[in-house]
């Protein structure tokens, strides 16, 4: 007795096709098909290397970013290096809000706290959605 095949889902269909044209005889080949198909960029990813280009741009040095997506919250903690315009915590706060203009984002209204101990520095903050 035969065992009977049951037939493939749409779906099954298709990621069997493209495991077929996924599946590269070379690196060669390889390389070329990820240049072919790159993913898009996760949004989140972007701001973060943004972020520590912009601050060291500005000067400042051991650049960390985070974000809490539970919480949508950024923080960012650097050393000051070779920026000295950045001497409160006023122009730390205002240097932040600035650099998130030039990336077309915005802190939230009343949502950022800044932090200044010696060269150390930090924010936590929200963006506008």
């Amino acid at each position: 007795m035969c065992a009977r095949r049951r037939k493939p889902e749409p779906f099954e269909a298709e990621a069997a096709a493209a495991v077929s044209l996924v599946d590269p005889q070379t690196a060669t080949e390889a390389a070329a098909w990820l240049q072919q198909h790159r993913l898009p960029r996760d949004r989140t990813v972007e701001l973060e290397d943004q972020f520590r280009h912009r601050l060291g741009e500005e000067g400042f040095e051991q650049i960390r970013v985070n974000y809490d997506p539970a919480r949508g919250i950024w923080e960012l903690k650097a050393k000051r290096g070779n920026n000295r315009e950045c001497r409160t915590l006023a122009d730390f706060q205002a240097c932040v809000e600035g650099i998130t203009g030039v990336m077309n984002c915005h802190v939230e209204a009343n949502r950022i706290v800044a932090m200044m101990l010696g060269d150390e520095v930090g924010a936590a903050f929200r963006l506008e959605a």
